[in-house]
């Protein structure tokens, strides 16, 4: 390297051939980063973490794989919330008189199930 080259990078700034936008970081988010708002009418979502078995997480997975794209765009959690409302409504036909359980007094307890 000549002097002259050598000179030239120590007067350059930090961060020399990374690209402007990577070294400043934009005060406020710009449309792209900013979550569209929810459509008015959608249904409340919350994340629910649980264990199931390995073999049926992976046929849930497979289905949603080649189900995935149009007509049905199926995604897990679609997948999941469509087979509790069904087995829901089997458990309150065949426990409730086909009624909703009532709301609950307390929030559920963690661990395993106490066998009687």
């Amino acid at each position: 390297m000549s002097k002259k080259s050598n000179a030239a990078l120590h007067r350059d700034p930090p961060g020399d051939g990374v690209p402007a936008q990577l070294r400043e970081r934009p005060t406020t988010p710009s449309s792209e980063q900013v979550r569209p708002h929810r459509k008015r009418g959608a249904v409340k979502r919350k994340r629910a973490t649980f264990h199931v078995s390995t073999e049926v997480l992976d046929r849930a997975r497979n289905a949603v794989f080649w189900l995935s794209g149009p007509p049905e765009r199926l995604t897990l959690g679609r997948l999941v919330e469509r087979a509790l409302i069904d087995y829901l409504k089997r458990l309150e036909k065949e426990h409730n008189k086909g009624k909703p359980f009532e709301e609950r007094h307390e929030e559920l307890r963690g661990g395993r199930p106490v066998v009687l």
